[in-house]
């Protein structure tokens, strides 16, 4: 989606975040990982970096004060943080720049627990999908409310983990959706897991392969016009 809207896209080679390990409380391997990325982040010049998992990019969000004050990488850190977006977030205000397609499918959105609270990224997927056409988007009851799967609580608390994800699917079926919208790995895994248990029939995407299935059907319809 980022080079179809024109963007210059550099990836480099980068190791866990750390969150996973700030969320077992190891403090000391998570600022490791945050010194090491910043490392590697030194050696791209970009005008930001963007994430497509909330809570990840949440965490790099924070690395001008996980590892700020590091005297060799703390400028790096402190400037990841400041220029680290969400890619629902940065497409939403910077502008979808390639053909959308229609997609006549209909769909109801998942908002990840990571995502800010109040924070004009809790919109940004509904604004991205209301630009494809065709697309019917629903409203999903407490489609804030965790769906059991975040961090390593799905591990920790398996029993609750799975009544959580129960009373999730009761509202996705009742919504009436085809396909939930979702932009979390930890989310997208435990959502697909639980279609496979109580809602075969529902698929499970990333707002990313929704808005890349819009830009290809376009692209598709465009050959077949000019053939």
């Amino acid at each position: 989606m980022l080079l179809a809207s024109g963007y210059d896209v550099d990836v480099p080679q980068l190791g866990c975040s750390g969150l996973p390990a700030r969320t077992l409380g190891d403090r000391d391997a998570m600022v490791d990982m945050a010194i090491r990325n910043s490392a590697a982040l030194s050696r791209v010049t970009v005008d930001a970096y963007i994430g497509d998992t909330a809570s990840c990019t949440e965490h790099y969000r924070e690395y001008g004060s996980i590892a700020g004050d590091d005297r060799q990488v703390g400028p790096r850190a402190r400037e990841v943080a400041h220029h680290t977006a969400l890619a629902s977030d940065f497409l939403d205000r910077n502008g979808v720049r390639g053909d959308l397609g229609p997609l006549r499918w209909r769909v109801t959105i998942d908002e990840p627990c990571a995502l800010p609270i109040d924070g004009p990224e809790r919109g940004a997927m509904r604004r991205l999908l209301d630009q494809i056409p065709r697309l019917e988007v629903v409203q999903l009851h407490e489609r804030a409310m965790c769906c059991g799967g975040a961090g390593t609580y799905f591990a920790r608390e398996p029993e609750r983990s799975e009544a959580i994800l129960q009373r999730k699917f009761e509202n996705i079926r009742a919504s009436g959706a085809e396909i939930v919208v979702t932009e979390n790995i930890s989310c997208l895994l435990q959502l697909r897991a639980g279609a496979a248990r109580y809602a075969p029939n529902v698929r499970v995407m990333h707002i990313m392969e929704v808005m890349l299935a819009s830009l290809e059907g376009a692209e598709r319809r465009r050959a077949v016009l000019t053939a």
